[in-house]
């Protein structure tokens, strides 16, 4: 059973559906459909959708000693997450969020980080792991994992990086250091444009495509940019594979794009690690992410591994460029 750690942000969701067919204007009221709350963040969502996919997962993030962090505590104990490395704040408050989720599926989130801020990471041990997946983390935790990578000199067994564009803008030194070591990274359309602009890569008017090779030639691993609806695309050996969006099958108003990112990234990230083909992990991992999407909340919908490889109502194959 592949051993795998997530390092990043958790927090205690506040999931609003509203009637709306889109987000409202500012100012206006809106009646709210059902309300519920969640444990969310980028760690926890990877964590959990790693958990389905076979492997023995561990979490390494930071809490305030509160009741919403004993709920995250509880979720991750019933996911069957190992806590051990659980960092708890004593002054800080546990992460929250307001998600709101109009008809359309389109969520839009509004976070307090909180303890997430004070996560340092400096017990870290990534031998510990086959596969170490790290999200959007604070400046401290960012320069324990550069640090370990550097020292550990690949006596680890795989690093996925899937950095937020706060940790690109404010960490930027951090996160070079990151990607240099890393086995994969993964960032969205927008994420990949600043990342090369910082990296004084031409990004200005290129198609991804472009920005995706211009980027691998700085990582050493693979390269994925994700592009929502549009698709993702990933750097390989043999060139650049293209994944098309699948269609998702999402019943009415029970839906959203929560968390459908870090399900791509975790599968992604997992199925690179178990040695399947570019093509085959980045199709298993858009499967995934159209899967989360049938859900409210950022993780339960994503599918255990059997029903994964299962899948035939899903059809949508990429292509090499």
């Amino acid at each position: 059973m592949l051993k795998v750690l997530c390092l990043g942000g958790v927090t205690l969701d506040v999931l609003v559906a509203i009637e709306a067919e889109v987000q409202p204007l500012p100012g206006q009221k809106q009646e709210a459909r059902h309300i519920e709350l969640a444990a969310g963040g980028g760690a926890m969502n990877a964590a959990t959708v790693l958990k389905r996919l076979g492997a023995q997962v561990g979490i390494h993030c930071a809490i305030g000693r509160d009741e919403a962090g004993e709920f995250i505590l509880r979720t991750l104990t019933q996911s069957n997450v190992s806590t051990t490395n659980v960092e708890v704040v004593d002054d800080t408050p546990t992460g929250k969020a307001v998600v709101t989720i109009p008809r359309s599926g389109d969520a839009s989130v509004m976070a307090a980080r909180g303890a997430n801020l004070r996560l340092r990471a400096d017990s870290i041990s990534i031998k510990s792991a086959d596969l170490l997946y790290v999200t959007a983390a604070p400046q401290a935790a960012y320069r324990a994992i550069a640090k370990r990578l550097s020292d550990a000199a690949r006596a680890f067994g795989f690093v996925a990086f899937n950095p937020g564009m706060g940790q690109i803008i404010a960490d930027f030194a951090q996160c070079e250091l990151i990607i240099a070591e890393c086995d994969l990274l993964v960032v969205n359309k927008n994420e990949a444009r600043q990342l090369a602009q910082q990296m004084d890569l031409p990004c200005s008017g290129l198609p991804i495509m472009d920005i995706c090779r211009g980027l691998g030639r700085r990582c050493q691993g693979f390269v994925c940019i994700t592009d929502g609806e549009h698709g993702a695309w990933l750097t390989g050996d043999t060139g650049i594979f293209y994944q098309p969006a699948f269609e998702r099958r999402r019943p009415a108003y029970q839906s959203s794009t929560l968390g459908a990112g870090d399900t791509f990234g975790a599968t992604l990230a997992y199925m690179l690690r178990m040695r399947e083909s570019p093509e085959a992990a980045l199709q298993l991992a858009a499967r995934n992410a159209a899967a989360t999407m049938t859900a409210l909340d950022a993780h339960s919908g994503a599918l255990w591994i059997v029903d994964l490889r299962s899948r035939s109502d899903l059809t949508e194959s990429g292509w090499a460029l």
